[in-house]
């Protein structure tokens, strides 16, 4: 029933299509919202990643140069401390020196730095000054008298002098270093290295150190080596301080040797000494290979972000590396902080967009309502007007001050009516008019049929065209009357509708023909009543009774 009002169904109809817009207008932004949010997420994810692996290879860089610092004064000393001794074979410097000089200096080098866990020097056989022989066994001394003096501190500051042991040892400890290697390897190589972290006796103690090495070599020729060992714990700290202040230790970083031996692990000290494998299984191999080519690397992945740093001591040719890796939660944590704040604006942003929507389609509703009833108002009185019309009622009228379709409408209704009105009013005066003339014409017949009555009666012996003439005349009586009724009807019929003008007219042109037949009768008759009245006069005093 609701639909019927034309009022209900536009604003029914542009309230739907209001609602689909904002529906639409609605869908879009959140589609648009959410995908903003994607991008803006995803470039500050990006952004926060590159910037945390800049980050993060600056921190890496930064403890790599820490750590060649760290190790590069005892190397340096070492050096320097291989050059003087190589004098002694040198014959353009013809160092003579004992070896009693010799210790004194290496323990005064322990005793002026006290992150030195050892100094020493170890000769080949008479390699120094011949006299092997006289030494075996004296203090500092093995069975063989080489020169092998281990100046060493142990962990109360005790300092102490000990022969070296495992010098030539090929054998290797579990994670594949020889036993020998600080000794055999610059040998070897006839160059500076960094050992991998061994393990060492130290005053009846086992320590991890990382043995510093320099050959002391004169025309090529190899004649023993000077070495200070750096404990572990001294790098494993610093390792650690530094992870520490880098997300707050939210990530883990590693100090790997050349063969791919933990010097210091942040997450773990306990694998200090381990392979790299234990601390980074999946990838340890790829990650060796780039710490052995020296290459400084970063790889991002789902879950971390790495960053591959070398470190080169000194002038040794094997490279060390630093391995720094931190979560991408971590990184990304203040990206998903500001992604959480940002989804949270999002949606109470599409509250109030909803509430605005809700809001301006009330609004537009109720807009929609009064401009709607605005325009139906006239098309309603229209129709009230087309219905008294019909009901037959022509005086109600329409008032409409609009210059659109509507106002063109209730002019065209209002000039329709006014028209019907001059029609109407034409017909009922025809009407009347035509009623006017039968009553006259009625009278007339019934005069002419009382003389024609008389006329027969005395012309009793006329001829049977007389008495015919008299019927017509009765007949003709008769079609006047009902000529009279049937006018009188018209004209009510006239009054009642404007519908019955047609019939009207057609009853007028019977009414036309029924005068036309009278006044031919009335013609005839005329002619008979001349023509007996000639009769009567030829007849003369026999005719006198049917003169007329």
């Amino acid at each position: 029933m609701l639909f019927k009002s034309l009022q209900m169904k536009l604003t029914v109809i542009f309230g739907l299509c209001l609602l689909v817009v904002i529906v639409a207008l609605g869908v879009y932004n959140i589609i648009a919202t959410q995908q903003t949010e994607q991008f803006v997420i995803a470039s500050s994810s990006q952004s926060s990643t590159e910037m945390a692996t800049d980050l993060l290879h600056e921190k890496a860089q930064a403890i790599s140069f820490e750590i060649d610092a760290m190790l590069e004064v005892p190397l340096d000393t070492t050096r320097t401390l291989a050059d003087v001794l190589a004098g002694v074979k040198d014959e353009a410097i013809n160092l003579n020196i004992s070896r009693e000089r010799i210790n004194d200096i290496l323990r005064s080098l322990l005793v002026r730095n006290p992150n030195f866990v050892g100094v020493y020097t170890a000769w080949e056989p008479n390699a120094l000054d011949g006299l092997d022989d006289l030494y075996a066994d004296a203090e500092g001394h093995d069975e063989t008298g080489r020169f092998i003096p281990y100046w060493s501190r142990n962990a109360d500051g005790n300092i102490a002098l000990e022969p070296l042991v495992e010098y030539e040892n090929q054998e290797t400890f579990e994670h594949g270093v020889r036993k020998g290697e600080w000794y055999l390897l610059p040998r070897e190589r006839k160059e500076e290295v960094a050992i991998d972290p061994l393990p060492y006796p130290v005053q009846d103690d086992i320590v991890w150190m990382v043995p510093l090495i320099a050959p002391i070599i004169v025309n090529n020729t190899f004649y023993g080596i000077t070495g200070i060992d750096m404990r572990v714990e001294r790098l494993q700290t610093r390792v650690e301080e530094e992870n520490e202040a880098f997300y707050s230790g939210a990530g883990r970083i590693a100090l790997v040797s050349h063969k791919g031996i933990l010097a210091a692990a942040s997450d773990n000290p306990d694998l200090i000494g381990q392979s790299l494998a234990q601390w980074m299984p999946e990838t340890w191999q790829r990650d060796l290979e780039r710490i052995q080519s020296g290459e400084s690397t970063s790889e991002v992945t789902a879950k971390t972000l790495k960053v591959i740093v070398p470190v080169k001591i000194g002038r040794s040719p094997l490279f060390w590396g630093v391995i720094a890796e931190v979560p991408q939660e971590t990184v990304l944590a203040e990206v998903h902080e500001f992604a959480d704040q940002l989804h949270q604006r999002g949606r109470q942003d599409l509250l109030w967009q909803i509430g605005v929507a809700v809001g301006i389609t009330i609004i537009s509703l109720l807009v929609i309502w009064l401009v709607s009833k605005s325009l139906v108002a006239p098309i309603r009185k229209s129709v009230t007007l087309a219905e008294s019309v019909a009901a037959g009622d022509l005086t109600p009228t329409i008032e409409v001050k609009q210059r659109d379709e509507i106002g063109v409408l209730t002019d065209a209704l209002r000039g329709m009516i006014f028209r019907l009105r001059e029609v109407v009013t034409d017909v009922k005066k025809t009407a009347e008019n035509v009623a006017s003339g039968s009553q006259t014409m009625s009278a007339n017949a019934e005069a002419m049929s009382q003389g024609t009555t008389q006329q027969a009666a005395a012309a009793e012996e006329a001829s049977s065209s007389m008495e015919q003439m008299a019927a017509n005349i009765r007949q003709n009586a008769e079609n006047a009357l009902q000529t009279e009724k049937i006018a009188v009807q018209a004209a009510k019929e006239a009054e009642e509708s404007g519908q019955a003008v047609a019939e009207a007219v057609t009853a007028m042109q019977t009414i036309a023909q029924k005068v036309a037949m009278i006044e031919d009768i009335t013609r005839q008759t005329r002619m008979l009543s001349l023509n007996a009245t000639i009769e009567a006069a030829r007849a003369q005093e026999h005719g006198k009774g049917f003169a007329v």
